[in-house]
Parts: structure tokens; C-alpha cells; sequence
């Protein structure tokens, strides 16, 4: 009959290290996100991009987050950031190259929750997956704003993309739904 080898329990000690590891892994991503947000809010090249809700959607018990009605203007365009003079609900981003995109929420107790791209088919571009040219990793909300990356690897391609809003007040949940667009010039 063959010696069956026990499992090697871990001990309290290595338990403890483990528990230690972890929160200082918390503490230096939490870190981490702070100086994500005071280096964009000091960076005078980040572009900002006001929302401001007009009307928000009253609360639902429907699977459906329902659409906000909105405006959408440019603040600071960081040089690379604008509006399609064709379409104010598309942003346009040139030049090419990486950059972090601010979005502040206006118009009353609302605050964003995550962003969420995808590609529109007819694109003149390379057809980048939106998951890699915009990584959830990158996105930091951060009360009123919402701070995101965009890699630009997809020149000339077109996303949609929603940004999750919440009401404060109600509780309720909502969308904001516009487009971006790759430019290879600048506009």
C-alpha cells in the first residue's frame, strides 16, 4: 500500500504575510489611482469634455438603462480633441498617439460610472478591437469626471460608446451615448 503524501497546510504566518501582501497591493493600486487623477487634473494637454444632462430618465425597473439627453461640448481640446462640425454628438481625436481624454458630468447630481466602447462598421481604419485601443484598465472615474485612455491604435476607425451615469438623488441609472472618431490629421 502506497504512503499518501499530506497536503502542506499553509501556516498562520504565511497567512499573515499573504493578508499583508494584499492590502499593501490595495493600498498601492488605490495610491495609484489618486496620482492618475491629480497628474490628469493638473496635465493642461489633457483634453476635457463636458456632458451636460438636460434631462435625466426617471427611475426604471427595467433591464433597459434608458438614454440621457445631453450636450456635449469641448473644454479644453489639449490640441487633438473636437467636435465633427457634421456630427456634435461625435468627438474627434487627431494626430495619433496615445492620450488620457477627460469627461466631466454637468447639469446636476450625476455622476459617471464606466465608459464602454465598440466599433462602427464602415470605418476606413485598421478595424482595432475597441477593447484594445480603449482598456477598461485606463478608466478612472472620479466623482463628477471620468478620466479614460485612448492608445490611438486605430486611425481613422469609428467607435460608439456609452458612459453609465447615476442620479444621486434617485438612485437611478441612465446613458450617455456618442461617438469618437480617429482622425489621421489634424482637424
Amino acid at each position: 500500500m502506497k504512503n499518501k503524501k499530506a497536503k502542506a497546510v499553509p501556516s498562520n504566518r504565511i497567512l499573515s504575510k499573504i493578508d499583508a501582501l494584499r492590502a499593501h497591493s490595495i493600498a498601492l493600486q488605490e495610491y495609484l489611482a489618486r496620482e492618475l487623477r491629480r497628474v490628469v487634473r493638473d496635465a493642461s494637454d489633457t483634453p476635457v469634455v463636458n456632458f451636460n444632462i438636460r434631462r435625466f430618465p426617471p427611475r426604471t425597473r427595467t433591464v433597459v438603462v434608458p438614454k440621457v439627453d445631453f450636450t456635449m461640448s469641448v473644454k479644453k481640446t489639449g490640441g487633438r480633441v473636437y467636435l465633427r462640425p457634421s456630427d456634435p454628438n461625435t468627438l474627434g481625436v487627431s494626430l495619433g498617439g496615445p492620450l488620457l481624454i477627460q469627461f466631466t458630468i454637468t447639469g446636476g447630481p450625476f455622476v459617471p460610472i464606466r465608459a464602454s466602447f465598440e466599433n462602427l462598421p464602415g470605418g476606413f481604419g485598421p478595424g482595432v478591437d475597441a477593447d484594445e485601443n480603449f482598456p477598461q484598465e485606463l478608466q478612472t472615474p472620479d466623482q463628477a469626471y471620468l478620466t479614460f485612455g485612448d492608445l490611438y491604435r486605430g486611425y481613422l476607425d469609428q467607435y460608439t460608446f456609452v458612459i453609465f451615469v447615476k442620479n444621486t438623488v434617485t438612485g437611478g441609472y441612465g446613458v450617455i451615448d456618442p461617438g469618437i472618431q480617429h482622425i489621421n490629421s489634424n482637424a
